[in-house]
Formats: C-alpha cells, sequence, structure tokens
C-alpha cells in the first residue's frame, strides 16, 4: 500500500511556505522484502523523502529477512519505521531515518496531481496561499 503526504511549513524569516512530499510504502508483518524496499526507493522518484513502514511483531532484529532489509534502506536512503500495534503510537519506531533530496516544483506539482484527489489538491493550495498570506505584503 502506498500513502502520500504533503508538508507545508512556514519558517519564521523564510520569505514563503516551504512544500514537502513524503511517501510511505506500507507492509503487512509477513509482506515487507526486499522488493517493497525497491518500491519505497521508486517513489523517491518524486518524493523528498521515502519510508517503509512495517508492521511486525516485536522486532527481533537479528532475522535474516529484518537485516536484509534494514542494509537494503540504509544503502538506498529509505527511511524505516517499524511498528508492533498501528493502534498504539508508542509502539511506532524511527529504526532508519530516510534521506532527504529536494525536488523541482514541477516534480512536487507532478507528485500531488498524481497521488490527490481534486479536493486534496485545493486543500493543499489553499494552505500554500494561506501560508505564504501570513508575511506582509505578500498576495
Amino acid at each position: 500500500m502506498d500513502v502520500a503526504a504533503v508538508c507545508i511549513r512556514r519558517l519564521r524569516f523564510a520569505p514563503v511556505c516551504f512544500v514537502e512530499t513524503v511517501s510511505f510504502e506500507i507492509k503487512t508483518r509477513t509482506g515487507a522484502n526486499l522488493q517493497s524496499v525497491h518500491e519505497a526507493l521508486a517513489h523517491r522518484r518524486f518524493a523528498e523523502s521515502s519510508f517503509l513502514l512495517w508492521n511486525r511483531n516485536v522486532c527481533t532484529c537479528g532475522d535474516q529477512n529484518y537485516r536484509l532489509i534494514e542494509e537494503s534502506c540504509r544503502l538506498h536512503g529509505i527511511g524505516l519505521i517499524t511498528v508492533h500495534d498501528p493502534h498504539q503510537v508508542h509502539t511506532y519506531e524511527i529504526r532508519i531515518p530516510a534521506e532527504f533530496s529536494i525536488k523541482s516544483a514541477d516534480a512536487i506539482d507532478e507528485f500531488i496531481q498524481a497521488r490527490f484527489t481534486p479536493g486534496a489538491q485545493a486543500l493543499i493550495e489553499n494552505s500554500i496561499h494561506r501560508f505564504n498570506g501570513r508575511i506582509e505584503g505578500l498576495q
């Protein structure tokens, strides 16, 4: 399963807001393998950071499948998040942070247009205008 997120943030001294795209490749307890990492890697074409989110039993970091996935995530700059109970936030653990890569405005537009409904796109666009409008003199 693929999930995408758009983060809009304003820094105190920046003249405009920043739009960041993040993707998540979500796998079940038995669904994660090296192909999962490659699927997350494919998302990085447009997303500035990409994560493999793996719902698994309490981590046995010594098992071979986990070690292969972890090594591949590190090699490709893919973040690795494990979760033991999706309903309990304290069971989520970022095991490897995702590398960040700056994308062009065109790539961000394409990412948003391909992954979000027209209603969600309008919400994103309105949020960007609202954030940018907080600076005196910007329209």
